[in-house]
């Protein structure tokens, strides 16, 4: 039993010893280095688990891209050594330095030009693929093996593999060196060997095998190192392999170095722009591809085919930049492109430039400077010579504008869709005024008069920007207000089913000063429905309290209780009356949340209007209030970073009659967050309008107070009909 023991023993610290000492390992593989055979088999077996090792790595990188992470693992279950990790990555320093500038124009994000081709999971760009045709240049050497097919008066087929010593073995011939050979000249100089000792054959030789060579990849790339590669692999493919460049290395002078010295430039801009890989290098064993620091940059946001933010190499112009972001868009304002520009270290500085569309690049000759910020703007997205029509037509949308056009040019008897209760619909034409462009003058047209009696002065004369609004026709037109920062404010008629975008759309949308979320919508039958239940709820209060005032003055109330009671009477009277104040100020606000209309149309925040509903949009407001149980109640400037206990602070803190774990926030927007929706309120992050009530404490009675009253009136009652069935009897 102890022999066994001792055996299992030895057996565990034998394996171990095999498993991690890495001399043993490489014993192993120089002994099975030796044998030309046994190398084949092996350079099969590394072949194999490279290609398992690059699908694992393209694995990895599609697992990380949908938010996933796990462990990469070979075919033998173990963990693969130098297996590349793409992490998702953050905006660059270079992209949150000009974020800001950008997000302020409210153009989209932009990110450094051609550093997600890194990211994409394709093998072909890591390695070549195993039908890659080997070049005539190919040189030959350890770790390749091919198959030899003989035919002629001999005929064979068999296959040889490089040794160490670049040697191969032939039949009958032996070892020859064909290490530095060409494959081009590797069939003739086999072909001779050959003819030694068979006459009158042919060979052909094709590969099976590829060695892979070192290759160092360092610099500002992701994964730095000492890779083994494909011997047909390119500076494309090390880079894909390692990773890719960071974004603070350049795209547009990658170094091949050999021997110490540079033989190769790459510019990959000329591959990702044009698709020119002409400048793609073979690698050869001991290579270093080298990624320097990035050079100068310049960033090229809004109204161009491709933004993004580019490298640039010496001098460059505008010509020159926007020719790397595609060109512009045709929707671009040429009269103002805009260069935001650091100037000594010192300023930001704003140029504008007017673009003129001519032949030669003339006026596109503007130097540019590393981290120059160029805007380009779109033209007015309004149609400015057009009429639309709106509403209960068949044909609804902008008309051109031509002069002298007239009502019936635009607007005809078949247009309409069926009358409803077979009455005219309802016409109107909405005009900017001429004196303001925040008034509209509206025009009511008799569809009877126009179409029925043809009366030629209802048929009015029509301009540029008119709007043409048809509505079913009822007893009552309904109408919205709109106020605040929109374009055009005013009285809007509205069709069945009409939604708050496109009341906002026809009002020319938001200004600049908009501040959406603090919107209110008030709602007729909203105020209908809060002043209702507000004065049922006076009116129980109001009977509560004369059955307080009647109990006070009966026998049953203890005297020592009859000055609180009275106290509290003189509350509830307190509260009646603020409520009845209070109901008075009632304006039935719907809570809203919009956003820009092309965001707001068709989602679900996008609600019916409804006639009378009035919506304010209000400017930006500046301040947080606070109110209620603090020691002063104030407004206090709004600060980002502040949360809602850092305004309490400011404000003094909480009073001792504060009822601090009632405190709660009117949101800007109508909405409500207390700490009875399990939030974390102190600690939530405010916005503009919003205002914080800490309410007051209420003086309640005690707990045992409340039974002792109850039991004594209990004992009374008892007595009282006892007292009554002893009389009747």
């Amino acid at each position: 039993m102890l022999k066994n023991k001792i055996t299992m023993k030895c057996l565990v610290v034998f394996l171990l010893f095999v498993s991690f000492n890495p001399l043993f390992a490489q014993t192993q593989m120089l002994d099975a280095a030796l044998d030309p055979s046994a190398l084949l088999n092996q350079q099969d077996s590394f072949n194999e688990k490279l290609n398992n090792n690059t699908a694992n790595v393209l694995n990895k990188n599609s697992k990380i891209k949908n938010g996933q992470e796990q462990n990469i693992q070979n075919s033998d279950g173990g963990s693969v050594d130098g297996i590349i990790e793409v992490k998702k990555e953050k905006p660059s320093e270079i992209e949150r330095i000009f974020s800001n500038s950008v997000s302020l124009e409210g153009f989209k994000k932009i990110k450094q030009f051609g550093y997600d081709i890194f990211k994409q999971s394709n093998s072909s760009f890591i390695s070549p693929q195993k039908n890659t045709p080997v070049g005539e240049n190919y040189v030959i050497g350890p770790g390749d093996s091919f198959s030899v097919t003989m035919w002629g008066v001999s005929e064979g087929n068999f296959k040889v593999a490089v040794n160490q010593n670049g040697e191969i073995t032939l039949p009958k011939v032996g070892l020859i060196s064909v290490a530095g050979l060409t494959y081009s000249q590797l069939k003739p100089f086999v072909e001779t060997q050959l003819n030694r000792f068979y006459e009158g054959i042919n060979i052909g030789i094709t590969f099976d095998n590829i060695k892979t060579i070192q290759i160092y990849i360092v610099g500002e790339v992701q994964n730095p190192g000492n890779y083994p590669l494909s011997s047909l692999s390119t500076a494309y493919n090390a880079l894909f392999y390692a990773g890719g460049p960071t974004k603070k290395g350049s795209l547009r002078d990658v170094r091949i170095l050999r021997n110490g010295k540079v033989v190769a430039h790459l510019d990959l801009y000329s591959f990702l722009l044009k698709g020119d890989n002409s400048q793609d290098r073979a690698l050869m064993a001991g290579d270093t591809v080298f990624v320097p620091l990035i050079s100068s940059v310049v960033a090229v946001a809004g109204n161009v085919n491709r933004p993004a933010i580019y490298e640039i190499r010496g001098s460059a112009d505008l010509a020159d930049v926007l020719s790397l972001a595609g060109g512009i868009n045709p929707s671009t304002y040429l009269n103002r492109i805009q260069i935001e520009r650091t100037i000594a270290h010192e300023k930001n500085v704003v140029i504008d430039k007017e673009i003129l569309l001519a032949k030669t690049k003339s006026n596109l000759d503007i130097p540019i400077q590393d981290m120059d910020l160029i805007k380009i703007f779109p033209i007015y997205s309004k149609i400015s010579n057009g009429i639309t029509v709106k509403g209960e037509v068949k044909y609804p949308g902008t008309y051109e504008y031509k002069k002298g056009i007239r009502l019936l040019d635009v607007l005809k008897e078949d247009d309409f869709l069926p009358f409803y209760n077979n009455q005219f619909p309802h016409i109107e034409v909405s005009r900017v005024s001429e004196d303001s462009n925040s008034t509209i003058n509206v025009y009511p047209i008799d569809y009877e008069k126009l179409f029925v009696e043809k009366d030629n002065s209802i048929n009015i004369n029509l301009y540029s920007k008119d709007e043409i609004n048809v509505s079913a026709s009822s007893d009552k037109i309904e109408r919205v207000a709109i106020k605040g920062e929109v374009k055009w404010p005013g009285e809007y008629v509205i069709r069945d089913g009409e939604r708050i975008s496109s009341v906002i759309e026809r009002a020319g949308g938001y200004t600049n000063l908009a501040y959406l979320y603090g919107s209110i919508l008030t709602r007729k039958n909203v105020l209908e429905v809060q002043q209702e239940n507000y004065s049922r709820m006076i009116n129980n209060m109001e009977l509560d309290l004369l059955r307080k005032e009647r109990d006070v003055s009966s026998d049953f109330v203890a005297k020592e209780d009859i000055g609180f009671r009275q106290a509290s009477i003189g509350q509830t009277k307190g509260v009646v009356d603020y409520m009845k104040v209070f109901s008075s100020t009632l304006k039935g606000r719907v809570v809203i949340s919009l956003d820009e209309i092309a965001k707001l149309k068709n989602s679900k925040n996008d609600i019916e209007v409804e006639d009378g509903d009035v919506l304010n949009i209000p400017k930006t407001p500046k301040s947080v209030i606070v109110l209620g149980q603090v020691y002063n109640p104030t407004a206090i400037a709004y600060d980002p970073s502040r949360k809602t206990k850092d305004y309490m602070n400011i404000a003094g803190g909480t009073t001792p009659t504060a009822n601090d774990l009632e405190t709660y926030v009117i949101r800007a927007n109508g909405s409500v967050i207390s700490r009875r929706q399990e939030i974390n309120l102190y600690s939530s992050k405010l916005y503009p309008g919003d205002t914080i009530i800490v309410p007051e404490k209420i003086d309640t009675r005690n707990f045992w107070s409340n039974v002792q009253d109850f039991s004594r009136w209990l004992f009374e009652a008892i007595v009282s009909v006892t007292v009554l069935a002893k009389v009747l009897r």
